[in-house]
Parts: C-alpha cells; sequence; structure tokens
C-alpha cells in the first residue's frame, strides 16, 4: 500500500520547469473572479434594499467551495506536496478550516495571512 501523503509520482511538466497555465484554466483567476461578481451583486442589492435570496447564498458557498478546491488541486499537483486524494473533498465541504491548514502547511507562516484573506473575502 502506498503512503498517500508521498508526492505525486509524475511531474506536471516533462522538462522539469512549471508550464503556466492560460487565464482561462487558471482556478485562482475563477475565485477572484467570482469572488468580486458576487460583491458587486451584493453591493448592488444592499444599494436597493433587497435581501440575497437563500439558495443564491448556498450556491455561492459551494461553488466558492469547489473553485478553491480546483485551486488547491492544482497548486498541491504544481508544488508536489502530497496529500490524501479525498483532501480536496475536505476543501469543498470544510474550506474554512482545510484552507488553512494547507496554506500553513505549504507556505509555512506566510499561509496564515492568506487564510484569513479567504475568510474575509465571503
Amino acid at each position: 500500500m502506498s503512503d498517500p501523503y508521498l508526492p505525486p509520482a509524475a511531474p506536471l511538466s516533462a522538462e522539469g520547469h512549471q508550464k503556466r497555465l492560460p487565464l482561462v484554466w487558471n482556478p485562482l483567476a475563477w475565485v477572484v473572479l467570482i469572488t468580486v461578481m458576487m460583491a458587486i451583486r451584493n453591493t448592488w442589492l444592499t444599494y436597493a434594499d433587497v435581501d440575497s435570496p437563500e439558495h443564491t447564498v448556498r450556491m455561492w458557498s459551494f461553488f466558492f467551495g469547489l473553485l478553491l478546491a480546483w485551486w488547491v488541486h492544482a497548486d498541491r499537483r504544481a508544488r508536489g506536496v502530497g496529500m490524501p486524494f479525498e483532501f480536496e473533498a475536505f476543501v469543498v465541504f470544510l474550506w474554512p478550516i482545510a484552507l488553512p491548514y494547507y496554506l500553513y502547511r505549504t507556505r509555512g507562516w506566510w499561509g496564515l495571512p492568506l487564510g484569513l484573506g479567504s475568510w474575509l473575502s465571503t
């Protein structure tokens, strides 16, 4: 049985250096774009004195977790960080706990302000 905490066996690129993905396939770009769009929408709803529908709030939190899990998957593959294969599922459903842990594990103490920033973005 292999250890799930070992880094992936195959690197992403055969040349040994990382290629940058196009912006369309960059998960972090989608996280930022969707967050900005939701902030604009919530600002408009607040200005119009209208409450945000409950299903939109639940859908937003699920898609935010899904986009973060996509980013964590791409980031851990690029950095060669070994995690259990179900770690992305933890990020989808428990991202307020799993994301700061991941950022601390991959970036040290500098990851904790990034985790705090992700909490403040929602």
